[in-house]
């Protein structure tokens, strides 16, 4: 089952694809809005992978540079790759770095909530992520 999720708060998209004991995602910066045919801004554009600039854009997610992509498995283990190739990424201030962690933590979240029920939830914890 593979679904696409929209973060409009954190300007990203997550692509999920559950398989039986593991959770394969990836998750894409939205860096701008087109216009649609209804005449409202609300086709997404993502940077595009190898662009040398911000107007480098496409509306098509595999075509898309990655922010971070991997997996997560059963028991907690985790495989993740950062931008595509050659592991760069770009985060432009604060709010990149935010948004960045954000999505990393829901993409926890939706593997904790998803993956099968006899994986350890100590493996799972979350409140490593609200570190008060």
């Amino acid at each position: 089952m593979r679904k696409t999720i929209k973060w409009d708060d954190i300007e990203c998209v997550a692509r999920v694809e559950m398989e039986e004991h593991r959770m394969e995602f990836e998750v894409f910066e939205i860096t701008a809005w087109s216009e649609g045919k209804d005449g409202k801004y609300s086709e997404l554009e993502f940077e595009r992978k190898g662009a040398t600039n911000g107007m480098d854009t496409t509306e098509d997610m595999d075509e898309a540079q990655t922010l971070i992509k991997g997996c997560v498995k059963w028991d907690a283990c985790s495989h993740v790759t950062f931008g595509d190739d050659d592991g760069y990424i770009h985060l432009c201030g604060g709010s990149s770095w935010f948004n960045f962690m954000e999505a990393t933590k829901r993409v926890w979240k939706i593997a904790m909530k998803e993956l099968p029920e006899e994986h350890s939830k100590d493996m799972f914890d979350l409140e490593l992520f609200d570190n008060k």
